[in-house]
């Protein structure tokens, strides 16, 4: 059975990469983002990178709530 998220995109870039992180839901980091955007329910963070892609042209995954082989 997979679980799926709630995935955003920070709207503020990084300051040194100029990439937008998607997050899950429940990352803490996610807490301190000034303006996000939603980019939907998907079952990994992939989809909602190739999401966020379509927004805008850097983006990265959060390294603490996306990573390859993340726990619900």
């Amino acid at each position: 059975m997979e679980i799926f998220h709630h995935y955003y995109v920070n709207d503020d870039p990084q300051v040194v990469s100029g990439e937008h992180e998607v997050h899950r839901n429940i990352c803490l980091s996610l807490a301190f983002a000034r303006s996000k955007t939603y980019l939907g329910f998907y079952a990994d963070c992939q989809k909602a990178l190739e999401k966020a892609g379509t927004i805008y042209k850097k983006v990265t995954r959060c390294s603490f709530c996306c990573q390859e082989n993340s726990q619900p």
